[in-house]
């Protein structure tokens, strides 16, 4: 064996290294821009977004009390909604405000909100709420007896937007009807 061999099988071999080529680059970059854009979506969602409060159509028991009159001959109604509301949305979120709207124009009527169960409803959550609200229509003498008083309710959440749609993604109706009672 010749000096040039001894030397070849005594010889330590170092640990070859690792080159970064162009594409072991590429496929680093990737996927790091890949992870922080889901991490960044999944933050803005969880810090910006609202509840998703949907409402789950199903007629909700309706109690109306015998309708009062005052002294000045109006006569007033205090009436009790159920609805039942589910939260599709990770934050939890609550019923915050019923807006009125008249449809029948032929009386005129004044709505106040008196009550409207604002617990939280957590993700996935179905929970009945329970809306308090008085109707005054002016002078009963004006309203023949078994007419009716048609109404448009608009709820809204605790971000202020409407809640419009039902479970399904479907339009849900939001259309409500008093008939007058013989005083």
């Amino acid at each position: 064996m010749g000096k040039a061999q001894r030397r070849k099988q005594t010889r330590v071999k170092r640990p070859s290294r690792t080159v970064l080529t162009n594409r072991v680059i590429g496929k680093w970059t990737l996927i790091v821009s890949v992870l922080t854009l889901i991490s960044a979506v999944l933050i803005y969602y969880l810090a910006y977004e609202g509840p998703d409060l949907r409402c789950v159509c199903n007629p909700g028991p309706l109690r109306t009390a015998t309708h009062l009159i005052d002294n000045q001959g109006n006569c007033l109604y205090y009436i009790t909604l159920h609805k039942t509301l589910k939260n599709l949305s990770l934050k939890k979120g609550f019923l915050n405000d019923v807006q009125f709207s008249p449809v029948t124009t032929d009386t005129y009527a004044q709505f106040k909100l008196m009550s409207i169960d604002r617990t939280p409803i957590a993700w996935n959550e179905e929970r009945n709420v329970e809306i308090k609200f008085g109707i005054t229509f002016n002078k009963c003498t004006d309203i023949p007896e078994g007419s009716k008083f048609k109404m448009l309710l608009y709820y809204y959440d605790n971000m202020g937007h409407q809640i419009d749609r039902d479970v399904d993604d479907e339009p849900f109706p939001n259309d409500f009807e008093i008939e007058s009672q013989p005083s």
